[in-house]
């Protein structure tokens, strides 16, 4: 794969990964949009002008992270999987209370990504 179209492959799961993150325990906080920002654009390097409409997007897509993630995972090497579970992990503690939820779907996005639970619950430092 080229670099660049490795780097929108991880972007653009990233993005999706953080969205379904503020998805998981059902409300849409201003604390979990501020870390998406600030997650993503440490991660990326870039920003999302319209979040919302991504939100909106991801929950019309109907498409599970799961599902997502293993047609990605081949194309994420070890840095870029961890990369993913760290971010996916700011979301879930932005509100200050990490929900089971969220972490079952952390464990779930892992199993996608080739990772077992040992080595998720390493890097969420669980």
């Amino acid at each position: 794969a080229e670099p660049n179209q490795f780097l929108s492959e991880k972007q653009k799961a990233i993005k999706k990964l953080l969205i379904l993150m503020i998805l998981a325990d059902g409300k849409v906080e201003d604390t979990e949009i501020s870390a998406f920002h600030k997650v993503y654009k440490n991660t990326t390097g870039l920003v999302v002008n319209n979040i919302y409409d991504e939100i909106e997007k991801v929950k019309t897509e109907n498409k599970s992270a799961r599902q997502y993630l293993k047609e990605v995972a081949h194309l994420l090497n070890d840095e870029g999987k961890r990369e993913i579970i760290q971010s996916g992990m700011m979301i879930a503690a932005a509100d200050g209370n990490v929900d089971p939820t969220e972490l079952n779907m952390l464990a779930t996005f892992g199993k996608a990504l080739g990772l077992n639970n040992s080595q998720v619950k390493e890097i969420i430092g669980a």
